[in-house]
Parts: C-alpha cells; sequence; structure tokens
C-alpha cells in the first residue's frame, strides 16, 4: 500500500495527493527523506587516505520505518554494522544521499491548511480527534 494521510483519506499516488473521493489536494506536498531523517553523517580517512563518508541509520530505524528498512536491504553488504555505536548501521553516503533525494516518505502541509483539511477528512470518513 502506498502512503496515505488523515486514516486513508487522502492517498498519494503517481500523480500527487489525492481524497478518497477522487479530488485531488494542491495544499499538501511531499516530505522526502531528507527532510525526515536528519542523522548523522560521519567522515574518516583510512590507512590509505581513502576517505570513508557514511550516514548512521540509529538503533531501531529499520524497525520503526519500512522505508529505511527497504533501503537497508537494496544496499546489501554495503550497509554494515556502526563501528561505534553498537545497534547503529552506516550506509555509504552516496548510496544515502541517491535514496533520500528522491524517496517520498510523509506529507506535508502549511499550518493554516490544517483545519479544512481535517474538516475535509471527516467528511470523508476519516476517525481523527
Amino acid at each position: 500500500m502506498g502512503l496515505t494521510a488523515f486514516g486513508g483519506a487522502l492517498q498519494r499516488t503517481e500523480d500527487g495527493w489525492y481524497w478518497r473521493d477522487g479530488r485531488c489536494e494542491p495544499r499538501v506536498r511531499d516530505l522526502l527523506a531528507t527532510e525526515v531523517y536528519l542523522y548523522p553523517r560521519l567522515k574518516s580517512v583510512l590507512p590509505d587516505g581513502t576517505v570513508r563518508a557514511v550516514v548512521e541509520l540509529p538503533p531501531g530505524a529499520t524497525d520503526e520505518e519500512p522505508a529505511l528498512r527497504d533501503l537497508v536491504r537494496q544496499a546489501g553488504d554495503r550497509c554494515v554494522p556502526s563501528r561505534d555505536r553498537p545497534g547503529a548501521l552506516e550506509l555509504p553516503e552516496a548510496l544515502w544521499d541517491a535514496w533520500a533525494e528522491e524517496a517520498v516518505v510523509g506529507v506535508g502541509w502549511d499550518p493554516e491548511d490544517e483545519p479544512e483539511l481535517l474538516a475535509l477528512a471527516r467528511s470523508l470518513g476519516a476517525l481523527i480527534a
């Protein structure tokens, strides 16, 4: 299943965000992984002079976020346990950047639009407190 918001009343398609009744919602926008996941970037110089640049995923990150779990799976042996933090994982920075600049992991909207968005979601049957 793709990304949804407001209890499933708003769904992301290839063309943008749409309400379950088919109406497009231009007041919402994609949140990219670069905006959501602000993980540490670590650089070190290896004995041969090569610079090693990685992004460190905190312990448990892949348990909580399916998108990160998929990325780690795709990375294969390029994703390694952290040398310094038990349970953390290190991904090559270039691999992370290529993924994070394109990966839609959520939805955002301007605060002034929220009351109308919530009202519309409720009118479509969303159970929102």
